[in-house]
């Protein structure tokens, strides 16, 4: 008997992680260069292209992030290279070895099975594997956060100076990864206080120690905060979401992926919250032992989900938009770990068995239909059709100007004029024909603005007709011939 308890024991510690992060690594490799590249994804690869003396200039002038997915994914496509599979491969392993640090957290909070289902959940997300599928830096961020936490869950348990210091470097990583990572700082110092005020007895020097981890955190980040200073006054989200109570539900529902996952959720949460509730008004303990974390990690678990919502939900209120669901990614272990701790602590077996298998079926067909899906902006396959049908001499003209970062990426033709537009670039007529000049033919590629394509073939008739319509996902191409 007591070596089957030893054999379960191994399957569960050793054999069960390994099958979880083997099954995260395959969702997320997977179908993994079936769309091409799009824009956001290409500019990641060209600056990771550039020499590192180029590439923090580049990075300040042209872009808001911080730089250190883009190093790693310098040194990262000199070893593979740059095919769609190689470049977003970083980001799938990146993902995977998320799945295990949540198991480890889960384990230490909210019990060993709690964090096994969580992690579980984790390696089916559709909203983690699409992140973990492309060429930015999210997932890394994402994997970074939860290292952090669990780092510091560890250090809370065990305060020594390897530990310490492994958190703090692991912090300001979060920090250099994303500009979301200061709420990321701003979770592990509220849920640490709110712990620490907990406490029965409070003695300085653990108050002392912290204080010193947050310095050294700061100290680190100090070569880039001067210029994120510098960047903050020009920062400008415009795809960032005007910030509504409406957006907070549809990110959550975003984790979930489906309708059918949100509703289950939304009923294990019910179901639980009305057992709290009950329990409290009838003064009865009704959790499980395993489902009733220690106060230090719920809190901090708690902490780490809303502090990724809640500060720039707020900031978005009184400054201006910087809500944005994608970079909210690291927040999606800590919901699933809150989730299940709470399913887990449904006293009907029956109904918290089924809810959990619900859930993981839900997951599971919400992953399978996302990748026969085509979502990311089709600059492959227009630069192929162009590349192909284009005659030399040809005019292509770009809208908005800053298409041209994906025109450039896939289409090989040198023999093809190019003019990139600025919003509002064509007015008249008599200005559309004067910036085309005598060109026979010319191809209008424009980058989610299908009414600039009518707008521009209006004021180029009667002298030009369409010859060619075509509608990718995100782009529209319009081929126009002089007229006879």
């Amino acid at each position: 008997m007591s070596e089957r308890l030893a054999g379960l024991r191994l399957i569960r510690q050793r054999v069960f992680p390994l099958a979880l992060v083997a099954l995260a690594v395959v969702a997320r490799v997977f179908a993994l260069g079936r769309e091409g590249l799009w824009l956001d994804e290409i500019s990641s690869v060209n600056w990771a292209r550039l020499s590192l003396s180029d590439l923090i200039p580049t990075l300040i002038t042209q872009d808001v992030h911080p730089p250190l997915y883009f190093f790693l994914l310098h040194f990262w496509v000199q070893l593979v290279g740059h095919s769609e599979f190689a470049v977003r491969m970083f980001s799938a392993l990146a993902g995977g070895l998320t799945v295990p640090v949540l198991y480890r957290i889960g384990r230490m909070t909210f019990g060993a099975r709690a964090g096994g289902l969580a992690a579980l959940l984790l390696a089916l997300s559709q909203f983690h594997v699409h992140y973990s599928q492309e060429t930015r830096a999210y997932s890394l961020f994402t994997l970074l956060t939860t290292l952090s936490f669990y780092l510091l869950l560890r250090w809370q348990t065990n305060r020594t100076a390897p530990l310490a210091a492994a958190y703090g470097v692991t912090s300001a990583l979060v920090l250099y990864t994303h500009t979301y990572g200061f709420f990321v700082l701003a979770a592990h110092n509220l849920g640490w206080l709110i712990g620490f005020a907990r406490m029965r007895t409070r003695a300085p020097a653990p108050l002392r120690q912290w204080a010193l981890m947050q310095v050294s955190v700061l100290i680190l980040y100090l070569p880039w905060g001067g210029i994120l200073i510098g960047k903050v006054s020009q920062a400008d989200c415009f795809y960032c979401v005007e910030p509504s109570l409406a957006s907070l539900i549809t990110f959550f529902y975003y984790y979930l992926g489906s309708p059918w996952a949100f509703g289950l959720a939304l009923a294990g949460l019910a179901v639980r919250g009305y057992e709290a509730a009950r329990a409290r008004l009838l003064k009865a303990a009704t959790a499980s032992p395993e489902a009733a974390p220690p106060v230090g990690g719920f809190w901090l678990t708690g902490v780490w989900m809303m502090s990724l919502h809640a500060w720039p939900l707020l900031l978005s209120v009184v400054f201006t938009p910087i809500y944005l669901s994608r970079a909210t990614l690291p927040a999606l272990p800590a919901f699933l770990l809150l989730l299940i701790g709470a399913i887990a602590g449904i006293r009907l077996r029956v109904l918290r068995l089924g809810l959990i298998a619900a859930l993981i079926v839900a997951h599971l067909a919400t992953l399978l239909g996302y990748y026969g899906l085509v979502i990311r902006q089709q600059w492959r396959e227009m630069g192929q059709r162009i590349s192909a049908e284009a005659r030399p001499g040809d005019l292509v003209l770009l809208y908005p100007g800053y298409a041209e970062v994906g025109f450039d990426y896939y289409t090989t033709r040198a023999d093809l004029r190019r003019v990139a537009l600025a919003d509002d670039a064509i007015a008249s007529a008599s200005e559309a024909r004067a910036l085309i000049g005598q060109a026979g033919r010319v191809w209008l590629v424009t980058l989610e603005r299908p009414e600039a394509v009518a707008q521009i073939e209006t004021l180029l008739a009667p002298t030009y007709r369409r010859v060619l319509a075509q509608s990718y996902v995100g782009l529209d191409v319009l081929l126009l011939e002089k007229a006879p």
